[in-house]
């Protein structure tokens, strides 16, 4: 099972979204990412410093999939 980062939460959602198949991985020299229906590309926190990490994270993705009109569920 591969760690995407220290925080937990993030961890699930990351798996959750490739496994449904909205999300691709792809791993970079500094820095992480997901291509969002190979389109846009957003940057894992591998460390996240505040406790709102996941929150922000989640609005990134569901910004993405807004300005490609694909609706987002609940996880």
């Amino acid at each position: 099972m591969k760690k995407y980062s220290n925080d937990k939460e993030l961890n699930k959602f990351i798996r959750q979204l490739i496994k449904d198949g909205i999300a691709s991985f792809r791993p970079g020299k500094k820095h992480d990412f997901l291509l969002v229906n190979q389109l846009q590309k957003i940057t894992i926190p591998g460390t996240p410093s505040d406790r709102k990490a996941y929150l922000n994270f989640k609005t990134d993705i569901r910004r993405a999939l807004q300005c490609q009109r694909i609706p987002f569920q609940q996880l």
